[in-house]
């Protein structure tokens, strides 16, 4: 029913501009959070200002992961690939003439790059909509219509989202609150876990676009009951990125200082985020196993049960192991990736063993199903 993919899409729409604009009407109150959670006042103030400006570009973000989500859907990644090229080389040029001030321009800094940030992902949105809107096939998939949707239509939909959502939210507000910690321990920590993470999230992007792939792939194979091709995808997808993480945590162990030193020439804080960056190289795999698992999952429509592990691992292992770890067990701002590895650990663990069942059981279930054509034949 490729109709359908574009009504979908087109429903999605108005729901993520919604979003957006809930998270831009929360981030105008980054400074009180960033407060209310103990964070120093300069922290705050500047912190919380970084954060409203980032907040104006939520609506356009929110639109911009809808439409690629489509297009990996159909199996056309390859036109979001050079959005985001181009956007990236935007980016690049944006941020060198805002932060710096160049062509007679105010120098604005750190506001400078998040402005430049917030403009690129307006154009990358309308770029994007745009390709989607007047592509050859459009009248195949039905994207040119009316966006609102009656609320029953979308109630699949929204209970796919939902539970996905629990589970992203989880992952992603643990972080934050791991980030709260390193600013409790002080700012060389909390200025050397923001180095790691920045780098832990660059290479997160090869296990996103895996992941993607991945869940298309799954389900697609689920939707049609082959259930050897379902087990074969989600095992081949953990098995790749596996391979993909090991090269580069063996570039974060070999190159550990000289990434640092990417970031920050000041000697103190090299010689903080040197040891997290290195320890990562292992955090790398089980981390881009679980994202994978996650979307493997996902493509096999099963929701809540990975969105429930993703909770317990996160909110009941990693924060409580990194919270002891930092301040009660000795171990400073080591403590902060030491938990974070823990979660991640867990959470591997559990979606690796669900998905085994599942499809074993699928497996099962088709054997099930030939005996009994037999009989009756």
């Amino acid at each position: 029913e490729p109709h359908r993919c574009g009504e979908i899409w087109r429903h999605s729409l108005p729901y993520a501009i919604f979003i957006g604009l809930l998270g831009l009407l929360i981030a105008q109150a980054s400074e009180p959070i960033l407060t209310a959670f103990g964070q120093t006042p300069e922290l705050a103030a500047e912190g919380g200002r970084i954060m409203q400006i980032t907040g104006f570009g939520l609506p356009a973000f929110m639109m911009i992961l809808t439409t690629a989500f489509f297009l990996e859907g159909i199996k056309r990644p390859v036109p979001w690939m050079m959005v985001m090229i181009i956007a990236n080389a935007m980016n690049i040029v944006l941020n060198w003439v805002f932060i710096f001030g160049e062509f007679g321009l105010p120098a604005m800094g750190a506001d400078g790059a998040v402005w430049a940030t917030t403009g690129v992902r307006y154009i990358s949105a309308v770029m994007l909509i745009g390709y989607v809107v007047w592509m050859r096939d459009h009248k195949l998939f039905s994207v040119r219509g009316r966006l609102l949707a009656p609320w029953r239509s979308l109630t699949q939909q929204r209970r796919i989202g939902y539970a996905s959502g629990i589970s992203l939210a989880a992952e992603t507000n643990a972080f934050a609150v791991v980030n709260i910690f390193a600013g409790w321990v002080g700012i060389l920590p909390l200025a050397a876990f923001g180095i790691t993470f920045n780098l832990i999230t660059m290479v997160f992007m090869v296990t996103l676009g895996l992941g993607s792939a991945t869940s298309v792939r799954v389900g697609i194979a689920h939707g049609a009951k082959k259930h050897v091709d379902l087990a074969l995808s989600g095992w081949t997808g953990l098995g790749v990125n596996t391979i993909a993480m090991i090269g580069f945590g063996i570039l974060f162990v070999l190159g550990a200082e000289p990434l640092a030193k990417l970031f920050s020439e000041d000697p103190a804080l090299v010689s903080v985020a040197t040891p997290m960056i290195a320890f990562t190289a292992i955090f790398l795999i089980v981390d881009g196993g679980q994202g994978i698992m996650i979307n493997a999952l996902r493509g096999r429509q099963d929701i809540w049960v990975p969105s429930i592990i993703q909770v317990f691992a996160f909110f009941a292992v990693m924060l409580p192991s990194t919270y002891f770890l930092t301040f009660n067990g000795g171990r400073g701002a080591m403590g902060l990736v030491e938990g974070i590895l823990i979660g991640s650990t867990v959470s591997v663990a559990f979606l690796i063993w669900r998905f085994y069942r599942l499809a074993r059981k699928d497996a099962r279930k088709k054997s099930a199903d030939i005996d009994s054509h037999t009989i009756s034949a």
